[in-house]
């Protein structure tokens, strides 16, 4: 009876959420400029979105769950922060937009922090050794509380949707450095690596300290995390893509210092060598006239 009354709950949430989407789609249809992300009807409905996905993330199936967290994602956080980088004429002009989108990216860093820590408390997950912020419960009132009966399935769900947090905690914090600089790069390496202290046969996060890396050291670090992503048990397959275009441009650029450095030589042939043929026959002269 009552894994009947979840399902109904679950259900319910489910239609909320495609409900809300649909209307979200409808507005995005209907911007105009990058400011109307940030219209307040927007914020609304992504408001609604998130807290529908929270309850159906706890209250369904793991199934329901994982789709759940993937539209939490998508809708409310990530399809904004990309229309947002799409639109850079505006970027440059509208100081109102840009601070809005600071604060988007401050918010979703916040409630994902707030995400990973009631995965640990309802889920009873330990996770103190691995990363920074893990739940410590109040031994005073542990005898109290009653505790969700987590399957093992259900278990191994929870974990890997903190591994996820932690990479989307990453990726919030990359996108932050075009304003924070080294500060933001710095915290986003940290989440990186702490989601790889978690599961490090899976290499998402790798990939993702690639893209931070960027040009540093002329790609070459950028190269070991892809070459390292495509070593693990669970590589992420686009890091093949992003190493290919890494050593391509690598090789542009070492084409063009070639071409630059034989132009250079041509050139000294060209204005020195008659000028050291000269130089030679002069003192070839004085010397005949010792």
């Amino acid at each position: 009876m009552e894994k009947r009354a979840e399902m109904d709950i679950a259900k319910r949430l489910y239609r909320g959420i495609v409900d809300t989407m649909q209307k979200l789609e409808t507005i995005s249809k209907q911007r105009k400029c990058a400011k109307d992300l940030f219209q307040p009807d927007a914020i609304s409905y992504r408001q609604r979105l998130k807290d529908h996905c929270e309850k159906l993330i706890f209250v369904g199936k793991v199934e329901y769950s994982r789709k759940a967290e993937e539209v939490l994602w998508r809708k409310c956080f990530y399809d904004v922060i990309q229309a947002f980088k799409r639109s850079r004429k505006e970027r440059k002009d509208d100081a109102a937009a840009g601070g809005h989108y600071r604060m988007h990216l401050l918010a979703a860093s916040g409630y994902y922090q707030h995400l990973l820590l009631r995965l640990q408390m309802e889920y009873n997950l330990k996770l103190n050794h691995v990363i920074d912020f893990g739940y410590i419960s109040d031994i005073r009132n542990e005898d109290k509380k009653p505790k969700r009966l987590t399957e093992l399935k259900t278990s191994e769900w929870a974990r890997r949707a903190c591994h996820r947090c932690l990479i989307y905690l990453g990726d919030l914090a990359r996108y932050q450095a075009e304003y924070d600089g080294p500060r933001s790069v710095s915290l986003a390496e940290r989440f990186y690596h702490q989601a790889l202290n978690l599961f490090p046969e899976i290499g998402m996060p790798y990939s993702q300290l690639g893209t931070l890396s960027g040009t540093k050291y002329c790609g070459c670090e950028a190269a070991f995390y892809y070459m390292r992503c495509l070593s693990v048990p669970v590589p992420f397959n686009g890091a093949q893509k992003n190493l290919q275009r890494l050593l391509e441009k690598n090789k542009k650029r070492y084409m063009d210092l070639m071409s630059r450095e034989r132009d250079k030589r041509q050139e000294y042939q060209r204005y020195h060598r008659p000028y050291v043929h000269k130089q030679a026959a002069h003192f070839a002269f004085l010397f005949e006239q010792l």
